[in-house]
């Protein structure tokens, strides 16, 4: 009782004594303020100020605490405190409500999202056994599956099932059905596909979306159709389709399309090269679609899609087979030369220089010399060689040429040069023969889009002498000497 006692009497105390000094430092304030007001000099109050700070500092001593009323907030900003205090629940509220419709948007994304991965599952032929990319080819297992080459499809197969691969040429959908065309090196069918309990919208969808020159393999039943297919080189049958696999699709759009890429020329070929660095794709007057020359070679693996130009390197290859066949039966002996060589093998042409381990070599611009020295020289007596020829001819004509294919033949001349003449009549004659029999569609696919009249030539092959072409010349009122070397038209008119 007496501790609680001794602290009421202490905290009362104090308070009497806050009291008092407050009052006093009040009656000074006051009379400071006065004399301020009547301006009197600072001598007259400054005791006044003197023993008002001597008393704040005593009131500190005893209450522990500065002397005078709390600081005053600033209003600016108690008033956003109070903003702040008054707007915490409004902006709880709308953290809250933005979340909410974050949340939600969210939600509705990630819905239309699913729904798209669906609906494109579904285009894509998810859950189908019909149509849709097929899986990648790993050589993992082998199948029964028989795929028929779309050269063989022809009338006598109507009502038969065929699987077929080829390059996706072109798409064209009608209502409920789609027309596609299939292309197989140089051959082309037309695959017919309409909606029924077997096929499913999307499968009609997926095959009119498939982007050109894509690899598939179809499934169907041949059909004789009442009018020939005339954009087909199989005009006479189609193909109903029962089942549509996508098994390379092409990612990127393509540098042109392979329809204008099969256009037939307009313009007529040159003996001087006509090579434009700026030849491109472009639009003529008349609204068609020109390949130029330079894309097509910056494409080249593309170009060579056409049928003219797959039957260019097929006519080629025959005629290598026809040459080889011809000889042989001659008994002609093959040989293969040496491409690297320590000098020109013969005059007339530069040649492509190179070092070969710190000595001078050059490419080969002619088998001549180990030619001569096989048939010649080494008992062979008849030889021949298809292979590359290497020439520095730094011209612009067809008739120079810094490499190409040469066929060359070298044989022994038992009494006279005609034997050799005799020769190149047969060689030549079959070999004309032999692409006229071989290769009649891919004849006709070159005169499609590079238009030629067919090649005459005579039984056995016209033979003149030099002075008889020369009179001709003359007769024809062109200048040429015995004695003088044929000038290329000369040769021409000749």
């Amino acid at each position: 009782r007496r501790l609680v006692s001794c602290k009421a009497f202490h905290t009362t105390n104090i308070m009497g004594i806050e009291e008092e000094l407050s009052a006093k430092i009040g009656e000074l304030g006051e009379k400071i303020k006065l004399a301020k007001a009547d301006k009197k000099p600072k001598e007259e109050w400054e005791h006044f100020l003197t023993e008002m700070l001597a008393l704040k500092d005593k009131f500190k001593q005893e209450t522990g605490k500065e002397f005078g009323s709390p600081p005053k907030q600033d209003k600016k900003k108690a008033a956003q405190q109070e903003s702040s205090s008054k707007n915490a629940a409004k902006n709880e509220a709308k953290k809250k409500a933005k979340a909410e419709k974050e949340a939600k948007k969210l939600a509705n994304r990630e819905e239309r999202e699913r729904r798209e991965r669906e609906k494109a599952a579904k285009l894509a032929g998810v859950g189908h056994d019909n149509f849709g990319d097929a899986p990648l080819m790993q050589s993992a297992s082998m199948t029964d599956r028989i795929w028929t080459s779309v050269e063989d499809l022809k009338p006598v197969l109507a009502g038969r099932e065929v699987l077929v691969r080829g390059h996706v040429q072109t798409t064209r959908g009608v209502g409920k059905g789609v027309f596609v065309l299939i292309r197989s090196a140089l051959y082309s069918v037309q695959g017919v596909c309409f909606e029924n309990k077997d096929i499913p919208k999307e499968m009609i969808k997926y095959i009119d979306n498939i982007p050109a020159e894509s690899v598939v393999d179809v499934k169907g039943i041949i059909t004789v159709p009442e009018q020939p297919v005339e954009s087909a080189t199989q005009k006479m049958v189609e193909i109903q389709i029962t089942s549509f696999r996508c098994v390379s699709k092409v990612q990127a759009a393509l540098p042109f399309q392979m329809e204008d890429a099969c256009r037939p020329e307009s313009g007529k070929e040159t003996d001087v090269g006509a090579y434009n660095e700026d030849d491109e794709v472009e639009v003529e007057e008349d609204g068609i679609v020109r390949v130029g020359q330079k894309v097509r070679l910056d494409y080249r693996w593309l170009d060579l899609r056409t049928p003219a130009n797959q039957s260019i390197f097929r006519i080629e290859s025959m005629v290598g087979v026809l040459f080889r066949e011809n000889l042989v039966r001659k008994n002609f002996v093959e040989i293969h030369t040496p491409k690297l060589i320590g000098g020109a093998s013969e005059g007339g042409s530069d040649v492509f220089t190179l070092d070969y381990f710190g000595q001078p070599a050059c490419l080969a611009m002619s088998p001549q010399l180990h030619k001569q020295m096989t048939a010649a020289c080494s008992g062979f007596g008849r030889v021949f060689e298809t292979g590359p020829v290497f020439r520095a001819e730094n011209s612009n004509t067809r008739r120079h040429l810094c490499e190409f294919t040469g066929f060359d033949m070298e044989m022994v001349i038992e009494e006279h040069y005609d034997e050799i003449l005799e020769v190149f009549s047969d060689l030549f004659i079959y070999i004309f023969d032999g692409i006229n029999e071989h290769c009649k569609n891919e004849l006709e696919q070159v005169r499609q889009q590079h238009p030629f009249e067919d090649l005459k030539y005579l039984r056995p092959t016209l033979k003149i002498t030099y002075a008889e072409g020369c009179a001709l010349l003359r007769e024809a009122g062109i200048p040429q000497d015995d004695y003088e070397d044929l000038s290329t038209e000369n040769e021409k008119k000749l």
